[in-house]
C-alpha cells in the first residue's frame, strides 16, 4: 500500500526501536498543502526516527506504517493487548489507512509536530478508548421539553460533510482537524457518496 507523504518514493522496510513496526511502503506525492521543505525533502522513515529521537513520549507509543501493518499486527494479536496507552502514532493518511482504524475502534487525531520553525509536520495519532460512553437511543429518556426544542431540528446522515467538519474545526480550532486528516476525512465522505 502507498502512504501518503509530502516527498516522493524510496521503498524498504525497517524495525523501529521498541519493537515499532515500518511495513514497506511506496511513496507519492501528496494533495495536501505543502508543508516546510525540510520536512518534504525527509525519507519517512528517516523522519519517523527523528521524531522518535526527538519526542520520547513516541517511544512508548505504537507506530502504525499504513493499514497493511495494521493488518498484519491484528492478525497476531487484538489492539488492545498491543497498545501501551490509548495512543499509536502514523505518517500515514491514507484514506483506506484512516478507515481502518475507525473501523478497529480508533479516533484519528491530528497534530502538527513541526512548530512555529517547521511548520507542516503532520503526524495521525489514533486514539484507541479502552472504555467508552455508548448511546443506544431506543434506551434514552428524552424529556417532553427537550423533545419539543429539538422539533425544530433534523438529523441527517451523510449530508453536509464539510460544512460539519468545519463547524468541529470552528469550535475547536484545528487542533486536531489539520489539512491532511480533513483531507482523508473529505475523501472517505466523498467515496460514501458515490456508493450510496
Amino acid at each position: 500500500p502507498a502512504i501518503m507523504t509530502y516527498g516522493e518514493e524510496s521503498g524498504g522496510s525497517s524495525t523501529l526501536p521498541g519493537g515499532n513496526i515500518v511495513a514497506p511502503a511506496r511513496r507519492r506525492r501528496c494533495a495536501h498543502p505543502r508543508p516546510s521543505r525540510q520536512w518534504a525533502e525527509m525519507e519517512r522513515e528517516a523522519l519517523a526516527r527523528l521524531i522518535l529521537d526527538q519526542l520520547p513520549r513516541f517511544r512508548s507509543r505504537l507506530y502504525l506504517a499504513d493499514a497493511e501493518a495494521l493488518a498484519q499486527l491484528l492478525r497476531r494479536s487484538p489492539m488492545a493487548e498491543v497498545m501501551s496507552g490509548d495512543y499509536a502514532w502514523s505518517l500515514c493518511f491514507e484514506p483506506a489507512f484512516v478507515a481502518s482504524l475507525c473501523w478497529e475502534g480508533f479516533l484519528p487525531i491530528c497534530s502538527e509536530l513541526g512548530g512555529n520553525g517547521a511548520p507542516g509536520l503532520f503526524v495521525l495519532m489514533p486514539k484507541l478508548h479502552t472504555h467508552r460512553c455508548v448511546l443506544e437511543p431506543s434506551a434514552m429518556h428524552i424529556p417532553r421539553k427537550v423533545r419539543k426544542r429539538a422539533s425544530a431540528y433534523r438529523l441527517t446522515v451523510g449530508q453536509a460533510f464539510e460544512a460539519v467538519v468545519d463547524g468541529c474545526a470552528a469550535q475547536h480550532r484545528p487542533s486536531w482537524l489539520f489539512p491532511p486528516l480533513r483531507a482523508a476525512l473529505s475523501a472517505l465522505s466523498a467515496l460514501s457518496a458515490l456508493s450510496a
